[in-house]
């Protein structure tokens, strides 16, 4: 809701970011007692993981990511204090549909199974399909990458952090096959950047992460994504006596003695707040530190460099594409296509299976993210659509 204009002005805690962080922070600590106060400068909560009404076809549509797992606990273990868990769609078998228009008509669909066991065993039963696609030179030329992401600590794993993924694969000895069948996908899909602008830390935390568990599968919403989470934490926060404003964007947080005491809004107001967080991109935070004289609050006055490093933490591009076709253009939940240079996504999720939505005459489908600043409008929608593309169907709406 949008602030009034005489709201209250002290709070225990004022949170700037009304996204999934700021409102999953706000709902915590206001089930502890805590009065908080939620500012978004956007009209919509949720952030990167928000839900609108497309005004065209009244389909609930998504930004943000159109799959959950079983290792994302945090988010569960929010959706089960809300009493949303239910409103997951959990596909248990099989893991995904892997596309590979590499391979002949008859080859190129391979079918990964979910495995329960014991880790690294638990990719053996995807031997015969993995093997459809690449040759035994090419999975064993990733055991040195295994090797380091058993033995990694995190210690370790963070000086990789200046060198690409891209880079530390081939420095491996990781085939070429490999890279472009496997890593160059999955990276794609899990982490939204190219494999040449991911930084190989973050690679080998979900290496480790792939290798080392066994029984992970994939789930949907079988409702709007902001809806599992936006309306319970509002009502947590409220029931508390707090507050969630939208179109209340944050212009400078108020310093008393070198420590946070609140923040002013770009509409004058002044909140008042023992603590104060910033659910923001690191960035923006760092922007909102600064003095009226540019300075650097007293508490972060001894850190060099710390506006240079929020600056580099740059925020993944994602722009989310939806098609509605005219007719089901496939049995499958979710399916994703082996990477192909040119491609912006290689993940699809067939929203008339996950939600029920396809009433025969509009069928909504969701390409996975796009991850390029330049992929815009029609651009968009004519690449989504050629992953999406069924022989005979009708696009109507994007």
């Amino acid at each position: 809701m949008s602030a009034p204009p005489h709201a209250s002005s002290s709070f225990d805690v004022a949170i700037a970011g009304g996204g999934l962080a700021g409102l999953a922070c706000a709902a915590a600590l206001a089930r502890r007692g805590l009065r908080v106060a939620v500012c978004e400068a956007r009209g919509v909560l949720g952030g990167r993981a928000s839900s609108q009404i497309d005004a065209v076809t009244g389909d609930a549509v998504d930004i943000g990511p159109h799959v959950i797992t079983t290792e994302h606990v945090n988010f569960l273990a929010l959706l089960r204090e809300l009493g949303t868990d239910a409103q997951v769609h959990w596909q248990r078998q099989p893991l995904i549909t892997l596309l590979d228009t590499g391979l002949p008509p008859a080859r190129r669909v391979l079918r990964m199974r979910r495995c329960d066991w014991p880790a690294p065993l638990h990719a053996l039963p995807n031997l015969p399909q993995a093997l459809r696609a690449v040759g035994w030179a090419d999975l064993l030329s990733g055991l040195r990458l295994g090797w380091q992401a058993a033995r990694l600590d995190e210690a370790a794993t963070l000086e990789l952090d200046d060198r690409d993924a891209l880079s530390h694969l081939q420095a491996l000895g990781v085939s070429r096959r490999m890279i472009e069948w496997f890593w160059r996908s999955a990276m794609l899909a899990l982490l939204n950047l190219p494999l040449e602008q991911r930084s190989a830390a973050a690679m080998m935390r979900v290496a480790r992460l792939l290798m080392g568990r066994s029984g992970a599968h994939f789930g949907f919403p079988r409702i709007g994504l902001g809806e599992l989470y936006v309306p319970g934490c509002v009502a947590a926060i409220e029931q508390a006596g707090g507050v969630v404003w939208t179109d209340a964007r944050v212009q400078r947080v108020r310093l008393r003695d070198g420590r946070a005491a609140g923040m002013t809004l770009t509409d004058g107001r002044e909140l008042h707040a023992t603590t104060t967080v910033l659910a923001l991109p690191p960035a923006q935070a760092a922007g909102l530190l600064l003095q009226e004289d540019g300075a650097a609050p007293q508490s972060l006055a001894g850190h060099q460099g710390w506006g240079d490093l929020a600056e580099r933490l740059r925020p993944v591009p994602y722009v989310c594409t939806l098609l509605w076709f005219d007719r089901p253009i496939t049995q499958q939940r979710f399916w994703a296509r082996v990477w192909k240079p040119g491609d912006l996504n290689t993940d699809f999720y067939d929203l008339a299976r996950i939600r029920g939505g396809c009433t025969g005459r509009r069928c909504p489908v969701v390409p996975g993210g796009q991850r390029h600043r330049c992929a815009r409008g029609a651009a968009v929608a004519g690449r989504a659509q050629r992953g999406a593309h069924a022989e005979g169907d009708r696009r109507l709406h994007a």
